[in-house]
């Protein structure tokens, strides 16, 4: 099993059986293991095709003769596998790229439909000064859509609330890969045992705006295995990170986690209270909640208790009954779309559109649950203004008893307005947003 047919297998998964990349690239790179070099290269492949899918898709459809929905899906991702390397890896010979398409095509269908990939391509070859993205100066959306790879509809609607230079940065963005953040667990070890293990084994990190997040420089799920099954670290966004500290737990409060799975934010929560907070961590899903407890267990997070709730369902015997409530609502996942590229091609303009009144129905059944004077935070990992500032908005209107107030956050320091935008490209991060809301005290 090489590289390009593992690739071939995984997007073939991910793109016409609707699994998500991140599990379809981790179930067959156990079930057939490649070398370092060659999960390197199935991993690029995987993620590079997913990232450009949308002018590698325009490309094929202005060179063949009948529609893509109707060519064999072998063709069809062995085609764009072939694409991306000629148009964005330098160091695979043009050569090498056409002849394995070829090959794996001929492997997995039949010899008729190997001639037509290797027909495409080379006429992709001979014809390739055709197929220019416009400037940005003569279209910019549609640029910014074929140069980063970006649904044209997302462009569009995020210019709309956002202006055409923010959504570039953004865009910018979500192209490059995400580097690798874990947070180290202080309930398991101090920061500094473990980066003294790492520093004898080899393993690079560098600092990050959160005290506990460290981004890994070198080394990998692999490497790192000890001590993630320990529990003295946890794969986490170092934006997701900042959400615990806007909550801001305390000793002896008592809080909830509506959104909860798999149980990043509470467990962190743990830490920061030093398991001297009641945690109540919420999912829909009873095997959800079964990792939740998994991860608690693991992480030594013995503050944390699942239980099964469905969010939008409200609960009479939890009125009034928490401190502080997190509302980290579904949503469209716009931030995250830089290690997650599969998220933006999955929605659609009518379906995220959808978001607002779910979260807007989470949060209301939230805002019942916290006591006079205690906290509701809101938070999503999406840029996308409808389903963040329009939220907040929609639910002050109709809970007159709240209010925005300010809160701090590691490195960025204080959020006057209530509520802030964490961009992809301000710390090399996913987007999030994150509002905090204070219940007024009874007279």
């Amino acid at each position: 099993m090489t590289a390009r047919e593992s690739a071939l297998l995984i997007l073939r998964r991910i793109l016409f059986d609707g699994a998500y990349a991140n599990v379809a690239l981790r179930s067959q790179l156990q079930r057939q293991p490649l070398s370092l070099r060659e999960r390197g290269l199935c991993t690029e492949l995987v993620y590079g095709v997913l990232r450009y899918l949308n002018r590698l898709e325009n490309i094929l459809q202005r060179l063949a003769k009948r529609p893509v929905a109707t060519m064999d899906p072998e063709v069809v991702i062995a085609i764009y596998i072939a694409l991306y390397q000629i148009i964005y890896l330098d160091k695979i010979p043009t050569s090498a790229a056409v002849n394995e398409s070829v090959n794996l095509v001929k492997k997995h269908t039949h010899v008729g439909s190997a001639k037509f990939t290797n027909a495409v391509l080379r006429n992709y070859l001979r014809r390739a000064n055709q197929f220019a993205i416009p400037s940005v100066e003569d279209n910019p959306q549609e640029h910014i859509a074929l140069t980063y790879g970006i649904p044209l509809w997302l462009v569009e609607q995020l210019t709309a609330q956002r202006g055409l230079e923010k959504t570039l940065q953004t865009a910018q963005a979500w192209s490059s890969p995400s580097p690798g953040y874990v947070r180290i667990n202080t309930l398991r070890k101090e920061p500094q045992a473990i980066l003294s293990e790492w520093e004898a084994q080899g393993i690079k990190v560098r600092p990050t705006i959160v005290p506990e997040g460290r981004e890994i420089i070198d080394g990998d799920v692999t490497s790192l295995r000890p001590w993630l099954e320990r529990g003295e670290i946890y794969w986490q966004d170092i934006s997701s990170m900042l959400v615990a500290y806007a909550v801001n737990p305390q000793s002896g409060e008592a809080i909830l986690d509506m959104c909860a799975a798999p149980g990043g934010k509470s467990t962190h929560m743990a830490a920061l209270s030093q398991n001297r907070a009641q945690i109540v961590a919420a999912d829909i899903h009873a095997h959800k909640v079964e990792l939740i407890e998994a991860n608690a267990a693991r992480l030594g997070a013995d503050a944390v208790r699942g239980i099964v709730q469905d969010a939008t369902v409200y609960v009479p015997e939890a009125a009034e009954k928490y401190h502080r409530v997190l509302v980290d609502a579904p949503c469209s996942g716009w931030g995250v779309i830089g290690h997650r590229p599969d998220v933006k091609w999955r929605r659609t303009r009518e379906s995220v559109n959808a978001f607002p009144a779910l979260q807007t129905s989470i949060l209301d059944c939230a805002a019942a649950y916290v006591r006079p004077g205690g906290r509701l935070v809101y938070s999503t990992c999406t840029v996308n203004r409808n389903e963040n500032e329009d939220v907040i908005r929609t639910f002050l209107g109709g809970n007159p008893m709240y209010r925005l107030v300010p809160f701090s956050l590691p490195t960025i320091g204080e959020i006057a307005d209530g509520y802030t935008t964490i961009w992809p490209s301000d710390y090399r991060s996913d987007g999030f947003f994150i509002a905090v809301l204070e219940k007024e005290r009874q007279p």
